[in-house]
């Protein structure tokens, strides 16, 4: 919180200064799936080396684990393109509580 209202302090000297707005880059924050591939990645590094087994190094198992989740989602998809076509109206699928049974 102290950080976030520093770095406002900051912006506010600087447009007043001037005139212009410094901005973040937050593409070098992860998302969701990626800090999940992170972490996945991070245990099986910590448990190779705890088990003395051969260790790779941390980036080839990160991705290895994005590999096999691409692999996971195309199948997953393929999985769903094969289901039938439902019986029922498509408009009742946007009703909510209906369709959860």
């Amino acid at each position: 919180m102290l950080g976030y209202i520093i770095y406002s302090v900051a912006l506010c000297i600087s447009l007043v200064m001037n005139g212009h707005i410094k901005t973040i880059n937050l593409d070098v924050i992860p998302g969701a799936e990626k800090k999940y591939i992170i972490q996945k990645s991070v245990f099986t590094y910590i448990a190779q080396t705890l088990k003395h087994h051969k260790t790779e190094t941390l980036s080839h198992i990160i991705e290895q684990k994005s590999s096999q989740r691409r692999a996971q989602e195309m199948s997953d998809l393929e999985a769903v393109k094969k289901l039938p076509k439902s019986k029922l109206p498509t408009a009742i699928f946007y009703i909510p509580f209906v369709n959860i049974a």
